[in-house]
């Protein structure tokens, strides 16, 4: 998986379970090539030591490769146990409230605003386990 921050998922796994914007699929390894476009949602991994890791994803693609396994790009993602919505919700609040008292010109509002954005996003995806 690879959102802004780099490759931060990196394991050989049996099962990805993911929603796109046309469905839910599940697949397996070594499946046929597909690209698909995801929601924020969660996802399901299966390794290959039979763990499963619940992730929470900011929209992105999925693409498929034969060889090269299942890749995800995502713009954000969080381990679903790290994650509290009630958080979340406070900070988009302060941010939203920070928003309203800087100029739309000034550098800070970009950078917040693409922070509520991402936070909105997470809650989001968050709230469709």
């Amino acid at each position: 998986m690879t959102p802004d921050q780099g490759v931060c998922f990196n394991e050989q796994v049996q099962y990805v379970d993911v929603n796109t914007i046309d469905g839910h699929i599940g697949l397996q390894e070594k499946i046929t090539p597909m690209i698909a476009v995801l929601k924020n949602s969660n996802c399901r991994i299966k390794t290959i030591n039979n763990d499963v890791i619940e992730i929470v994803l900011c929209g992105g693609t999925l693409i498929v490769d034969k060889n090269e396994g299942i890749k995800i790009f995502t713009k954000a993602f969080a381990t679903l146990s790290d994650l509290d919505a009630n958080l979340i919700q406070n900070l988009i609040n302060q941010i939203e409230e920070k928003l309203k008292t800087i100029d739309e010109q000034h550098k800070d509002y970009v950078e917040l605003n693409d922070q509520l954005n991402l936070e909105k996003d997470l809650l989001e995806a968050l709230k469709t386990k």
